[in-house]
């Protein structure tokens, strides 16, 4: 059981919702079903004892706060490919952010667009993928422990889902 947890997020709004839900339990919310229409629902959290291990922050991944500490176990669920400067974070922050012998769990369906990060900052080049990109970039401070395809669905509307695969990889602190 991991004893605290800190949730960085980029946008307000999911913090604000986050940190509801954690005070009060639950948080309810207008489900879209098609067009303009919705029907109320709820999400729920878990108990209070577990609610209080963890601590909710707006920020961002390339400028975090001084004094937020190192880590023995770090989450990156896909947020490489909506960084304006992802080998910037791979290569200096994520570095600093983890203790010696800690995991880090990346994921990422590699989806670039200019909207998040300049074409000349994506990982990988004509000859190389992301992924080999990324292995490049991390191996000097991490070793790959394993890697697979990891299935997530975005649901839109009641009829409407997005199926992708992130790529998912466990690395370890050398």
């Amino acid at each position: 059981m991991v004893p605290h947890v800190v949730g960085i997020d980029f946008s307000h709004s999911f913090i604000r919702a986050a940190q509801k839900i954690q005070k009060n339990g639950k948080l309810p919310f207008d489900l879209l079903e098609e067009g303009k229409k919705s029907r109320r629902s709820i999400v729920t959290a878990p108990a209070v004892s577990i609610r209080q291990r963890v601590c909710f922050m707006t920020g961002d991944a390339l400028h975090l706060p001084k004094g937020l500490g190192t880590f023995d176990l770090l989450l990156a669920a896909n947020l490489i490919d909506r960084l304006p400067h992802p080998k910037r974070f791979l290569s200096q922050v994520l570095p600093s952010l983890v203790n010696p012998g800690a995991k880090v769990l990346l994921t990422s369906p590699y989806t670039w667009t200019n909207e998040y990060t300049p074409s000349s900052h994506w990982l990988g080049s004509p000859s190389a993928d992301s992924f080999s990109a990324l292995k490049k970039i991390l191996r000097p401070s991490f070793r790959l422990i394993e890697r697979t395809n990891l299935p997530f669905l975005l649901r839109e509307t009641r009829r409407k889902f997005q199926y992708t695969f992130a790529d998912a990889t466990i690395w370890q602190k050398l």
